[in-house]
């Protein structure tokens, strides 16, 4: 028996996406990220990866806004 109760402290590898993609299912255009860290970005993609302006907020605190190209921040 779990209980939905438990906070769980450990990391998973699920992620979830809300947002435009292109016909072949890929994330393209404007959506949210969620990592399974808890790390959000909130902005373009471009055949799955990030590109263009977006924002990324990290576990810490920090806060990224500007450019992303192939993934990376510019």
């Amino acid at each position: 028996n779990t209980s939905s109760n438990t906070p769980s402290n450990t990391s998973s590898n699920t992620s979830s996406y809300s947002g435009d993609k292109n016909q072949e299912g890929q994330k393209h255009g404007y959506g949210v990220l969620q990592d399974g860290d808890g790390k959000v970005y909130k902005g373009n993609f471009k055949e799955d990866k990030r590109c263009g302006v977006g924002v990324t907020k990290f576990n810490s605190g920090n806060v990224y806004s500007g450019e992303y190209k192939g993934n990376f921040k510019e």
